[in-house]
């Protein structure tokens, strides 16, 4: 289990705003930060496939910030497909994909668990990404050309310092009628959850 967060908004006090995504990796803390754009990506990992230099994150070059939780079964089937670098890293085999054919291909070729958020420098855009079922959570704020991306949906409201105000109340009665927040919903404003199957692009 492993977390991140990728977001254009201050980080005033990173300890106690990231606490809660800090223990769903308590292996490593890696962080990148773009200043032009006031974009910092952090990630938390728990290390289980493939060695600590090959799997560390988040990755960043000339265009992309990479952000990946999750496994991909079929990584090796993919290195062997597109001619790329031998890896015993998903991660590693991931990010060399997104940067031969682009996000929204990239994604198609992917057989496994995983939610996956990149920011692209040229394009100044943000594509997320989550598996067909759902088993790795990601949730995304955006207001007044304020985001944040995250596995955690607690450490985004703390960074947006959500309050009452911020309650949709209409989310609340979905919950207290169904038991679940439905779709992409979630229990605050501009708030959401990245659908199974889907990507998002912001």
């Amino acid at each position: 289990m492993c977390g991140f967060l990728l977001t254009n908004q201050n980080l005033t006090d990173d300890e106690q705003l990231l606490v809660d995504l800090a223990l769903r990796g308590p292996d490593s803390k890696d962080s990148i930060y773009y200043p032009q754009e006031n974009v910092t990506s952090v990630f938390f990992r728990l290390g289980l496939l493939g060695s600590e230099e090959a799997a560390q994150q988040p990755r960043e070059n000339v265009r992309f910030i990479f952000c990946f939780n999750g496994e991909v079964y079929n990584y090796k089937s993919i290195i062997k497909k597109h001619k790329l670098g031998q890896s015993n890293s998903d991660t590693q085999t991931c990010f060399e994909l997104l940067n031969k054919i682009g996000f929204e291909n990239m994604v198609a070729e992917l057989d496994g668990m995983f939610a996956i958020s990149v920011y692209d420098k040229l394009e100044k855009k943000i594509y997320n990404a989550v598996d067909e079922f759902g088993q790795k959570p990601l949730y995304y704020y955006f207001s007044e050309q304020k985001f944040s991306i995250c596995s955690s949906l607690r450490t985004i409201s703390k960074i947006a310092n959500f309050s009452s105000t911020d309650i949709d109340s209409l989310a609340i009665e979905n919950y207290l009628t169904f038991g679940y927040f439905p779709a992409e919903m979630t229990p605050f404003f501009n708030a959401f959850r990245v659908m199974p199957g889907h990507i998002t692009i912001m």
